[in-house]
């Protein structure tokens, strides 16, 4: 059976829409991603573009989000110009989803965006936990913590990892 998926996007008050989504099949391995730029640029939102389908990728060929997702993290991390405390370098919260057959589904995430798995009883269960302050000191969860291009972080698990059974229907949203 064809899976199939799909994607809506409110702007909102923004002069560009820095969301994106990318989908990557590999040896059977199906990756859903859902970046949430940082900023309102050309530049974030080319950027988040390119690092979704870069994110889909790793997570297919790895066959698991967590792998796909920490490679990309780390290779973004170890760009020299994020080094320096005055770059203002393009970053991205992101949601990744890996269903294999006959393998349970694996979800990672960075920052404070949320997944979702619809059980086939209907159910909607939470997958994630928001990397944003508000979770660590009880204050504004519009400082995220944790996100693709971050050097340093205030939590010790920079990266989240979730396992679904083999069925449910991953979702996912930014906050």
């Amino acid at each position: 059976m064809p899976q199939a998926h799909a994607s809506a996007q409110l702007i909102g008050d923004r002069s560009h829409q820095c969301d994106a989504t990318a989908t990557y099949t590999h040896n059977g391995a199906r990756t859903y991603v859902l970046c949430d730029g940082i900023g309102s640029t050309d530049e974030v939102q080319a950027w988040t573009r390119a690092a979704a389908r870069r994110v889909a990728r790793a997570a297919a060929r790895s066959g698991d989000a967590e792998a796909g997702l920490r490679a990309v993290y780390d290779d973004y991390a170890a760009e020299p110009e994020r080094s320096s405390p005055f770059a203002d370098s393009p970053s991205a919260c992101a949601a990744v989803a890996v269903t294999a057959p006959g393998k349970p589904l694996t979800v990672a995430w960075c920052g404070d965006v949320r997944a979702y798995t619809l059980t086939p009883g209907g159910e909607l269960q939470r997958l994630t936990a928001d990397h944003n302050m508000r979770r660590v000191f009880n204050r504004s969860r519009n400082v995220v913590t944790s996100y693709l291009g971050a050097t340093e972080s205030d939590i010790a698990s920079i990266i989240g990892s979730a396992r679904g059974g083999p069925s449910p229907r991953p979702l996912s949203h930014p906050t």
